[in-house]
This record gives C-alpha cells, sequence and structure tokens, in this order.
C-alpha cells in the first residue's frame, strides 16, 4: 500500500512517511494525516505557479475487505488548504522544467503507440490466452468496484497569491468548499450498492452530488497566508465574488461502449438544482483580475528565457545582462536560419528517416528494439518538436501497416482525435481482428470501444427499443427529421464506415430559485476606508430554467 500511494499520489504528494500510515487488514482501512503537498505538485498542469504552502490533513480510504461485492469503497479528504504563488526565478531549475516538457510531450503522443497496440495485440499474443480469463474477471471486478466508489471532500480551501502584478502588493484570489459528496444510487435516486448486469440490459449507472457553502473571493492589497495560523479562522472578511452557494446534481450515464445513434438518449443527462447564488464584482477586482492576467502571460514569456538568465542583478554585472538581452533576441533568429541551409536540411531528412526506422521497429518488436534505434529514438523524443514528432509517428504506423499488408487509407489518423494533437486508441477491429490489451480489459473505457457478449447483448436491446419507439405514432414531421438525422449521421461517419460519435451526448437541466448580479463601483482601499462601495447595477433572476443538449455530430 505505501508503494502504491508514493508511485500514484507521489505526483502531487511528498514521500509518505511509513509512520503515519495505518493499515488495518481486518477493518480495511487506510490513514494518513497531515501529508504536505509537493512544491511542483502543479507541473504539468501550470508550471508557471507552483505551491507555496499545502496540506491534506487527513486521507482515509476505507475498502470492505469482506464485502466487496456489497459494500462500495469510501474516499474521505478533508481540510485541504493550499497556497499557490507565481514561480520566482530563484526557484526554477533548468533540468526539471525540460524533464516536464519532455513527459508532457510523449505523454500527449502516447495515444498514436496506444492504439496500435490496441488493435494489434491479438490472441496470439504471448500472455494474452493466459490471462484472458482472469482479465475479463478483473475488468468486471475493478469496474464494480469504481462505479460504487464514494467521495468525501470536507473543508477545502486553494487560494492564489499575486505578489508581481504591482510591486509590494499582495492580492489573494480564493476558493473554499465545506462539503462535496458523491454517491452511487438506484434508478429511484436512493443511495446503496448498485451491481449492473448489461446481459439484463441493464446500461445506466446513476450518480448523486451534494455540493455545500461553495465560494470564491478575491482579496486586493491584502497579506500573506499562513495555513497553520489561519484555516481554521471563518471569522475573517472576505471581498467574495461568488458568495457561499449550496446544490445538489443528479447524473445518469448510459454505459452502452459503441455509439448512441438514438435520436432519444444522451449519454449524460444531469439535472442540477441551484437554491439561490449572489455575484457580485466591483471595477477594482475586475482590473486586478486583467493585471494578474497579464502578469502571467509574462510570466510564460520570461519563462523562456530564463535559462540564460544571470542570477546577478543589473547593476552589480551589466555586461552579462547586455549579453543575455541579445542571447534571447538572437536565438530565435539563429535557430530559423540554420533551418534554411542545405545541410541543416539534409540532416534533418536523415533524422526523419532514421526517426521513422526506430519507430517502426519500436511498435512491432517493443521487447528487441536494437540499442542504436533505441538512442536514436530517446534523442529525437527529447529534443524534436510535438508536431514533428507527431507527423512522424503517423508515418511510421502507415509505413508498417503497408508492410503487414493491412489497408492504410482508412486508419491513416484516428477518427477520435481530440483536439490539442492526442491521438486517443479506438476501436481495435470486428469479427475478430484482435484481443484487447491489459489496459483495455481492465479500463475499457479509456482506451477506446471494446464490446463483450453482455454488451453486445444490451446493444441488440437499445436497437430493438428504439425501433420500437420509431415505429408507433410517427408522423411525416417524424419522418422528415429521422431524414435529417440519418444525412447527419452519413456526413459524420468515420472512415470506418460507421460514426464514431454520439448522437446526444449529453442533455443537461439548471433549476435555479434566485440568483442576484451585482457591479460596484470602488476604487482600491476605498472599501476598507470609507463604507460599502456603490451600485453600478444589480440585477436579480426567479424561477429561472436552463437546459443544453450537446449533439457532437451536427456541432
Amino acid at each position: 500500500m505505501t508503494w502504491f500511494l508514493n508511485n500514484y499520489l507521489g505526483s502531487y504528494l511528498e514521500n509518505v512517511d511509513t509512520h503515519q500510515l495505518s493499515v488495518s487488514l481486518l477493518q480495511g482501512e487506510v490513514d494518513l494525516e497531515n501529508v504536505p503537498l509537493r512544491k511542483d505538485a502543479l507541473r504539468f498542469i501550470e508550471p508557471c505557479v507552483e505551491v507555496k504552502s499545502g496540506v491534506v490533513g487527513h486521507i482515509k480510504l476505507t475498502i470492505p475487505v469482506s464485502r466487496l461485492r456489497s459494500e462500495p469503497w469510501i474516499l474521505l479528504l478533508e481540510n485541504v488548504s493550499v497556497v499557490l504563488t507565481p514561480q520566482k526565478f530563484k526557484d526554477y531549475d533548468e533540468e526539471s522544467d525540460d524533464q516536464v516538457q519532455v513527459e508532457t510531450k510523449l505523454h500527449a503522443l502516447d495515444g498514436i503507440e496506444s492504439e496500435w497496440r490496441a488493435s494489434h495485440e491479438t490472441a496470439d499474443s504471448s500472455y494474452y490466452p493466459a490471462y484472458s480469463s482472469w482479465l475479463n474477471y478483473g475488468e468486471s471486478y475493478i469496474d464494480t468496484i469504481i462505479e460504487n466508489l464514494q467521495l468525501h471532500i470536507r473543508n477545502v480551501h486553494v487560494r492564489y497569491e499575486d505578489d508581481i502584478s504591482v510591486p509590494g502588493q499582495i492580492s489573494a484570489a480564493g476558493f473554499t468548499l465545506k462539503s462535496l459528496v458523491a454517491q452511487t444510487c438506484d434508478g429511484t435516486w436512493s443511495p446503496r450498492f448498485v451491481h449492473r448486469d448489461p446481459a439484463q440490459g441493464e446500461m445506466e449507472a446513476f450518480k448523486i452530488v451534494e455540493l455545500v457553502d461553495m465560494s470564491a473571493y478575491l482579496d486586493i492589497n491584502t497579506s500573506p497566508w499562513d495555513i497553520k495560523e489561519e484555516f481554521n479562522n471563518t471569522d475573517k472578511s472576505r471581498e467574495y465574488i461568488l458568495e457561499p452557494v449550496s446544490a445538489a446534481a443528479t447524473l445518469k450515464r448510459h454505459c452502452l461502449p459503441k455509439p448512441l445513434n438514438s435520436r432519444k438518449q444522451a449519454r449524460l443527462v444531469g439535472n442540477l438544482e441551484l437554491n439561490s447564488i449572489s455575484l457580485q464584482l466591483s471595477n477594482s477586482q475586475y482590473q486586478k483580475c486583467i493585471g494578474c492576467g497579464r502578469s502571467l502571460q509574462m510570466l510564460k514569456r520570461a519563462r523562456k528565457l530564463w535559462r540564460w538568465r544571470p542570477n546577478l542583478s543589473v547593476s552589480e554585472n551589466p555586461r552579462r545582462w547586455w549579453r543575455f538581452a541579445i542571447t534571447c533576441t538572437l536565438d530565435s533568429i539563429h535557430k530559423q536560419r540554420e533551418k534554411q541551409t542545405l545541410s541543416s536540411v539534409m540532416s534533418a531528412a536523415r533524422d526523419n528517416v532514421a526517426y521513422v526506422e526506430a519507430f517502426m521497429h519500436h511498435l512491432e518488436f517493443p521487447e528487441a528494439l536494437p540499442d542504436n534505434l533505441k538512442v536514436i529514438k530517446d534523442y529525437q523524443d527529447t529534443w524534436r518538436s510535438y508536431d514533428e514528432l507527431k507527423a512522424l509517428r503517423e508515418i511510421a504506423v502507415v509505413r508498417l501497416k503497408r508492410k503487414l499488408g493491412e489497408a492504410t487509407p482508412k486508419q491513416v489518423s484516428s477518427p477520435m482525435q481530440p483536439e490539442g494533437g492526442a491521438t486517443t486508441p479506438v476501436e481495435g477491429g470486428e469479427g475478430g481482428e484482435g484481443g484487447p490489451s491489459v489496459l483495455q480489459h481492465w479500463f475499457p473505457g479509456w482506451y477506446g470501444q471494446t464490446v463483450d457478449s453482455s454488451d453486445k447483448v444490451a446493444e441488440k436491446l437499445e436497437i430493438i427499443k428504439d425501433n420500437s419507439e420509431g415505429t408507433h405514432g410517427r408522423s411525416h414531421k417524424d419522418n422528415s427529421e429521422g431524414t435529417l438525422g440519418r444525412s447527419h449521421k452519413e456526413d459524420s461517419e468515420g472512415p470506418r464506415g460507421k460514426s464514431h460519435k454520439d448522437v446526444i451526448f449529453s442533455h443537461l437541466a439548471v433549476n435555479l430559485q434566485e440568483a442576484t448580479l451585482r457591479l460596484l463601483n470602488t476604487s482600491v482601499g476605498d472599501k476598507h476606508l470609507s463604507g460599502d462601495p456603490s451600485t453600478l447595477l444589480e440585477c436579480s433572476f426567479r424561477e429561472v430554467k436552463l437546459e443544453h443538449e450537446s449533439r457532437p455530430r451536427t456541432g
């Protein structure tokens, strides 16, 4: 258990002290207290923001060891407090920053290789026959545990302190949460342990979420926050943008692995109930938001040049600062000119050929990659850009498919490729084309769409149900809508000859009892010196109902 926590939570938490970890095998409880957050916990999300101080007061995982098939796992997070600040030059580590960039780039490129593995790890693979039976069992077992996992979060405070937009002044934006509970329930929205049987047509999962006292604030010209002294201080005044609000939500998810072709069935159906919302924003808060956003944007640009920045001040060594300015200006110019020379073009062409060969060999024989090809692949993975590597990997996949005698036009690019270039694995063929991979067995929703026998039965039941609904009382208008729906479906069909998206992905309904929006007029410090600010605009809303439907095929 300690190994699991260190390896999977180690990206966000400091090394877990084994003396803080108490595991009771009889009760099935894992307890951690006062676990500090790593300073670089957000390095893969936003490298220019770091954790000044942070701690998770209590982490508790309750596992019903003797009743795993009848009681849910419960995860409890309590007293989470985090203070974020812009990264300072003194804390910049060039090697660590380069490593983060490489890991982020390779993680985004993993989809191309994952798609290949998902479609080519056949029943003839070395490990697949031996493990196929318990993999099927493990998939069902883990799916049941994850689906019934209960999440309890209490007393969360995340605060960002800005000390760079206005030197000598600290402004803070914060988010607080008193309680958040997410539970699995049955079709009547009663919380309970649920075990679905897809073979019986039970394809819907239900969740209920309860939110208590969520708020957001923006304090101008404040003081630094001490977690130990002020975590439990609820009397301190805040300049709220969103005053504490509570809500309840229900979520119904259709679990059919295949895309839903019904015009009446959404993949996700959500209903959000809100009693009251109070929003207010002053002109000084608005100006502070703009200034903070600009300072972060400038910080992102400056971080790219920190590798050449002198450690001394300008007055101590002005010559080095002049060299720094010249280097920052000429670096991009030199790189652009180098790319335009004949020798550089020929070298890049040779590197392209070598990388395509290395990646083809890596896909075909992942455990027998020669050392020389491994050196070529690792070196170019490190120093080449994401766009270049993505293009070369796709070329390698196409050439390897031609080498193996597979049809390539319909699989040059993944039909499920998301924005940002990361390729998402797709379905690994039909009619016995190949068996799914290990990860695809355990987490089918993450690695494409695979359907076992029970899912195929459920899919047939859905088709019969949809057809029966559509054949009774259909008018001319329904027929015209059906024609339009089929045309949209044909237009959005992927290279495999079928659509890879749901007709209706989500349907969200929001019921708001009361809402207030206020725009205030004040300058920095006026509120603290002379009473309340003046009101520029105030709007009130009652009995507001909103509905939103997402249709990926029609945009």
